[in-house]
């Protein structure tokens, strides 16, 4: 049964000007929100306390209902614009002009925290707007600060100073050629996903990009005139900047929908398995990479042919089952045939990856499947194997079904396993003939 709705809202740390309140499993759940002045929002939490919350809101919203109308499709209207007790259009509104306008550039993931600097320090508002890239990013600093007023006071402090004395505080040199740079790089890029950053933020990423100690990297982002977030991701890869030449990054043309660095990603793999084309061996345009794409053959294609390796292949150890909770039974792949199948059937790189069998055949590679139960069902993972003269044999990678991650538990035991596989003498030797 849910709180009390009225004593639960005067529990909150702030006098929301609208709210919601549900159930979830069974738990009560509740948002609090200040929009202007003073922006704040607030969430109740499973465990009973109200915490801060980081929403996914932006200035626009006073322009355009974030909550739509019927006729709306669900999955396009933010989730924290819905379930209010009142219309936030008319709330984000009230936010001044000026402010609005200064930050209509930002990302939705950073435009609160934005909206909460500038309300904190109105002296930054023209650093913000002048550079939305460095605003944001003093907007993601402020809001993870410990002591945000001791933080806050220290900007203001700086702001009476040249720009590029903010840098220190984000872990830059105050170097003004920096401040230029980051008034080139789009302010999109401090909400990019996690998932091509390695966990880190938007933010650390622009650091890390203006930190590199690659030279051709440095010069890149002094020249460029604009310098988009999958760019910046490109120049974070160094696999990806492979493929570059300094036409193709400074490149203004739309045409890639979901970034550059997807599509040289796929380029890349590409190429590493055999299946792309080689050339041209760099991009000087967008439109030239998208050709290449269009010519990559289709997923069925991409396949090697067990009939490719006919030799049995044979793993370095026999089928074995470690002992634990769970116990995991570990069974070699012995032929392409099989390794072929458990790759297509899974929908592993395996069957696309030409390293996988030509390891196998050689014996300085090996494939496994580890199979276990959990709560009654019966679950397996493939699991390859690298050898290396210096270090002996090691996991490569563990991967359940559709290339989901292995658990946690599964990763260790099985790194201690193949760390314990002997290495055959005659291993590093000239290597086998792979075919009759």
């Amino acid at each position: 049964m849910l709180t009390d709705t009225p004593t639960l809202l005067s529990s909150a740390p702030i006098a929301g000007q609208a709210y919601r309140v549900g159930e979830e499993d069974g738990v009560t759940i509740a948002e609090v929100i200040r929009v202007w002045p003073s922006p704040a929002w607030y969430s109740y939490t499973a465990e009973g306390a109200w915490e801060e919350h980081h929403p996914f809101a932006h200035v626009r919203w006073a322009d355009e209902a974030p909550e739509g109308n019927e006729d709306d499709d669900p999955d396009l209207i933010p989730v924290d614009a819905m379930g209010w007790d009142l219309p936030l259009q008319p709330l984000f509104a009230e936010i001044p002009a000026p402010v609005r306008a200064a930050l209509m550039p930002q990302d939705d993931w950073i435009c609160w925290a934005a909206l909460k600097l500038v309300h904190a320090v109105p002296e930054v508002l023209d650093v913000v707007q002048d550079n939305p890239t460095l605003g944001g990013m003093l907007a993601v600093h402020v809001d993870a600060a410990e002591d945000r007023e001791a933080t806050c006071r220290q900007l203001r402090d700086l702001l009476r100073r040249p720009r590029h004395h903010l840098l220190p505080l984000l872990g830059l040199p105050a170097r003004r050629s920096y401040v230029g740079i980051l008034g080139r790089i789009d302010p999109m890029t401090l909400g990019i996903p996690t998932a091509w950053l390695q966990g880190i933020s938007g933010s650390q990423l622009v650091i890390n990009l203006l930190n590199s100690d690659d030279a051709l990297v440095g010069k890149w982002i002094r020249h460029l005139p604009r310098i988009r977030a999958d760019v910046v991701i490109t120049l974070m890869h160094e696999h990806l900047r492979a493929l570059c030449t300094f036409d193709l990054l400074a490149d203004p043309d739309k045409i890639i929908y979901w970034g550059l660095h997807t599509y040289l990603s796929r380029i890349a793999t590409g190429r590493s398995r055999g299946y792309a084309s080689p050339t041209p061996a760099l991009f000087r345009s967008r439109a030239e990479l998208m050709e290449a794409i269009h010519d990559l053959p289709r997923p069925e294609a991409r396949r090697w042919k067990p009939s490719d390796f006919p030799r049995p292949f044979t793993p370095p150890t026999e089928d074995e089952v470690l002992q634990g909770r769970p116990s995991v039974t570990l069974t070699g792949v012995r032929s392409a045939a099989v390794l072929h199948a458990l790759g297509v059937e899974n929908e592993l790189c395996i069957a696309e990856d030409r390293r996988f069998p030509e390891r196998s055949a050689r014996g300085d590679g090996a494939v496994y499947v580890a199979a276990w139960e959990e709560g009654g069902e019966p679950l397996a993972a493939t699991v390859s194997l690298r050898v290396s003269k210096a270090t002996g044999w090691s996991v490569r990678q563990v991967r359940l079904p559709d290339n989901g991650k292995a658990p946690d538990w599964l990763a260790e035991r099985l790194a201690t396993w193949a760390a314990g596989i002997a290495v055959r003498p005659d291993l590093f030797g000239p290597p086998p003939e792979l075919g009759d």
